[in-house]
């Protein structure tokens, strides 16, 4: 990894507008260089503010680093530019998860369309039954 690592940051040097920035920002997310894959995945970005997977990769540092707003906002321009983008769609659903808003991905329109949420549907039986479970073990109703 290392060395992909390397190999990857002198690409980027020799060429700034190169695509490898995605590879190199995912790889230091995963080694928990947070903070520099923050930063290579925003210089990426202002050379190329229309690609989804930059905007991805952004979303994904971002929850990562515990914020979950500016990743729900990078996955929403994801499905902006991508409609069909099933992980944007996974991390949105993830993140209303977290923040116990399990029901908010349903009651209002998305900013996505329509098309997308029967792709969510799966998790949101998945989810909507762990809620139901709870409220039946607890005595609270349904959430």
């Amino acid at each position: 990894m290392v060395d992909e690592i390397r190999r990857w940051s002198d690409e980027l040097a020799s060429d700034p507008a190169s695509l490898v920035f995605l590879q190199l920002g995912e790889a230091l997310r995963r080694q928990g260089q947070l903070d520099l894959a923050q930063r290579i995945a925003l210089r990426g970005l202002e050379r190329h503010p229309h690609n989804a997977d930059a905007h991805d990769l952004l979303a994904r540092i971002s929850v990562d680093r515990g914020e979950l707003e500016r990743a729900f906002d990078e996955w929403d321009m994801v499905l902006r530019l991508l409609p069909a983008h099933v992980g944007a769609m996974k991390g949105m659903a993830y993140v209303c998860f977290q923040q116990g808003r399990t029901t908010d991905i349903w009651s209002a329109p998305p900013p996505w369309g329509a098309p997308a949420m029967p792709r969510l549907q799966p998790l949101w039986r998945i989810w909507d039954g762990r809620d139901r479970r709870r409220a039946r073990l607890t005595g609270s109703g349904h959430p």
